[in-house]
């Protein structure tokens, strides 16, 4: 699941990445695409972080979900004679 997480905010950095170089090398015409591989290089790095965060809140949602399906089961459990 990580990686499929980790494929769309590379999506997200490249074209964040894409339009700053643009813009960086519009201005700067000899700066833009060194400003575009240094962008797109640390997006790889933090769509890796991103993704990972990303499962791990997402584990521990499932989790989260889990414990509160075993009170109410316990709680029903409890009600009845």
């Amino acid at each position: 699941m990580r990686f499929v997480w980790f494929l769309v905010y590379v999506l997200k950095y490249l074209l964040v990445a894409a339009i700053m170089g643009a813009l960086v090398g519009w201005i700067f015409p000899s700066v833009g695409g060194w400003i575009f591989l240094l962008l797109l290089l640390g997006g790889f790095f933090a769509a890796w972080d991103d993704a990972g965060e990303k499962s791990r809140s997402h584990e521990q949602q499932g989790e989260a979900e889990g414990f509160d399906q075993a009170l109410r089961s316990i709680q029903q459990e409890m009600r009845q004679p």
